[in-house]
């Protein structure tokens, strides 16, 4: 059987993903870093309204949040 074109570039993609993940990740630190340095007011609200959508998701989802923290326990326990 012949490889599909995504199985015989599998290696480079995700070497490309990575790549592009990488830069990104550094790019939005480093904007954050800008900001809060220089607008700090502003991160301050950013990192108060992020940590607001945080606990409203994680009440509005605790149920399923909690049972796929136990079943990842109890599959490290199995290994």
């Amino acid at each position: 059987m012949e490889d599909s074109y995504y199985e015989k570039n599998r290696e480079a993609r995700l070497a490309y993903q990575n790549a592009y993940y990488r830069r990104n990740k550094e790019e939005r630190l480093r904007k954050l870093e800008l900001l809060a340095f220089l607008e700090p007011e502003e991160f301050e609200e950013s990192r108060k309204k992020l940590a607001r959508y945080n606990a409203a998701y994680y009440r509005k989802n605790r149920k399923r949040i909690r049972q796929q923290r136990k079943n990842l326990v109890e599959s490290r326990k199995r290994q």
